[in-house]
């Protein structure tokens, strides 16, 4: 997977800088209740899963991002996300503005 990582919750967006970030960001009972849609980049769709990790007395909860196809098949989907999103904040990207220029304007934003 290729970061950027961006995370849409319900027409909420958020673009992680690595898979790390988002990994550690993300509520576990959110990612439980199927809550999050996660692409790469490049359009590829994530899994997200919620991992135990338990040591003596101490139980964490760990977020882990994988992908879930090989090659990036939604690319429009995401663009389509990133898209509205922006509209909704003030940008006017158009149709033929690249999903790498989407994830761009939308840092440009953060």
């Amino acid at each position: 997977m290729k970061p950027p990582i961006v995370i849409s919750e319900h027409g909420d967006v958020t673009v992680f800088a690595s898979v790390e970030k988002a990994a550690q960001d993300l509520e576990a009972i959110d990612v439980r209740n199927g809550e999050y849609v996660a692409y790469d980049s490049e359009g590829k769709l994530l899994n997200l899963r919620v991992c135990v990790s338990q040591s003596n007395w101490i139980r964490r909860e760990i977020i882990e991002l994988e992908d879930a196809e090989e090659l990036p098949a939604h690319q429009d989907e995401l663009k389509k996300i990133l898209s509205e999103f922006l509209i909704q904040i003030g940008c006017c990207p158009t149709e033929q503005t690249s999903l790498s220029d989407l994830i761009k304007m939308f840092s440009d934003k953060q």
